[in-house]
């Protein structure tokens, strides 16, 4: 998906497609590596809003665990939001 997004990054019609690959994966598997891609590339077709409030909805569910580590989507969710200003 990472090399579609690079190969084709000004196609929206490909950008559109890893995008609904990069969901489907993190739908499946929920990791912060494929949430981490799907955010990227939803901030890469401006659908940066979307792209906070999945990762604010992952820092709840995360926050519910008995040993919470925030410090990545933290960080993810403070570049999400540089990418809408």
């Amino acid at each position: 998906i990472d090399d579609m997004c690079k190969s084709y990054k000004d196609d929206p019609k490909v950008l559109d497609k890893a995008s609904d690959y990069a969901n489907e994966l993190y739908e499946m598997n929920g990791s912060y590596d494929n949430l981490l891609t799907y955010c990227r590339i939803l901030a890469d077709t401006k659908e940066v809003d979307k792209a906070i409030k999945l990762t604010e909805k992952e820092i709840e569910k995360v926050k519910k665990t008995e040993n919470p580590d925030l410090r990545q989507l933290e960080g993810l969710l403070n570049f999400l939001k540089t990418k809408k200003a």
